[in-house]
């Protein structure tokens, strides 16, 4: 193990949505449940099909850079741009306005379905015990974002709060990394990343010295070659400190 990789970890840089927060049921189960329930008219064997076509189309979505960029800005928008695709694709007879109180229905599901657990507010709160300060770092929209470090009293935890829709810019662009970086006044190699998106949160933070923790609750297997800096999968945020001081790398 090198020096740099030894040093401690004195900055945390966090991930907010699934990883800090938690959203449960996750996207795709909860499209289920609001199509399920919500009065299309459609027989089981049509509904099955569309909720098929809407989950294809909401990750080929989220997965094209381009449209994902201006979709993190416009959640409703992009939620009902995919689903009029999904729609299209499947040829049922599901009209515009059924399409728009269908995305209202979930987005209002989504935005409740959002928790701030008791053990990962703790994980937090053990950190700074340690001296450690916390930047949040997350993509999206300004105002719903903000709304979250609000509602869920991020605020009194984190030293800096960096928010895609307020800075305009947002994950992979290093610039938010640096930024979060200044605002704590860190140096990379005693930094760590923690999130749930592979290249936003290990590859794109690697490839500046940064070291990484990668949240992954599936049984799904980190990418190889692992990039310099990775320290590890965890399935939560809880984990967090429970790792840093088995690997020697807290104070």
């Amino acid at each position: 193990m090198s020096e740099t990789v030894s040093q401690s970890i004195k900055f945390v840089l966090c991930d907010m949505d699934d990883t800090v927060l938690v959203h449960r049921p996750y996207a795709d189960a909860l499209w289920l449940d609001v199509l399920q329930r919500f009065q299309l008219g459609l027989d089981s064997d049509s509904t099955s099909r569309l909720y098929e076509a809407i989950v294809d189309e909401r990750h080929a979505f989220w997965s094209d850079p381009g449209l994902s960029t201006w979709g993190r800005l416009e959640m409703t928008k992009a939620r009902t741009y995919f689903v009029t695709k999904a729609v299209a694709r499947v040829s049922l007879r599901v009209d515009e306005a059924q399409v728009k109180r269908l995305v209202k229905e979930f987005s209002t599901r989504r935005d409740n379905s959002v928790t701030l657990p008791k053990e990962n507010r703790d994980a937090l709160l053990k950190l700074k015990e340690y001296g450690v300060l916390l930047a949040l770092v997350t993509n999206g929209q300004g105002d719903a974002q903000r709304d979250k470090v609000n509602r869920f009293g991020l605020s009194e935890v984190f030293d800096s709060i960096i928010i895609e829709g307020e800075i305009g810019v947002g994950k992979p662009d290093w610039r938010v990394y640096q930024l979060a970086l200044d605002s704590l006044h860190a140096t990379v190699e005693r930094t760590v990343m923690v999130g749930d998106n592979w290249e936003w949160e290990v590859v794109a933070p690697s490839q500046h010295g940064l070291r990484a923790l990668w949240i992954q609750s599936s049984d799904i297997l980190p990418p190889e070659p692992l990039d310099a800096g990775f320290i590890g999968q965890i399935e939560s945020f809880a984990q967090v400190p429970s790792i840093l001081s088995e690997r020697s790398l807290l104070e």
